[in-house]
């Protein structure tokens, strides 16, 4: 798996409404958890997947999506979070045929790392 940065919605909107010309344009996305807030974060996208996040009181929902069939798989939640930092990763196990989520939280130099599979749901 690559090592992405995660960025918010309102990140990525701000920065592709920057784009002009024959190639930049923007749209309007209907995403999973659109409704629920603006500050929605991407963990990560691999094969037209992508996986859309929101961590509420350091309990994460994480989503799975596909933007081109505009469904989604919600996934469960890995629970409560160190409070410094948290951060997640999407991509595809090569060795396993299985796409993983992986959240990192951080608190006082102390990490918590925590998988998801999506082949085995757990």
């Amino acid at each position: 798996m690559e090592d992405h940065d995660s960025i918010s919605i309102s990140q990525a909107k701000t920065m592709f409404s920057r784009l002009d010309g024959p190639y930049g344009y923007t749209v309007n996305l209907n995403y999973p958890l659109k409704t629920l807030r603006l500050d929605a974060g991407i963990g990560g996208s691999c094969d037209g997947l992508v996986c859309v996040y929101l961590v509420e009181n350091y309990n994460d929902i994480i989503h799975i999506w596909n933007p081109t069939t505009r469904k989604h798989k919600s996934l469960p939640s890995f629970g409560k979070g160190f409070i410094l930092s948290i951060s997640y990763g999407f991509g595809y196990d090569s060795s396993n045929d299985d796409y993983k989520v992986v959240r990192i939280s951080n608190f006082n130099d102390s990490l918590e790392v925590k998988i998801y599979s999506l082949r085995t749901n757990s």
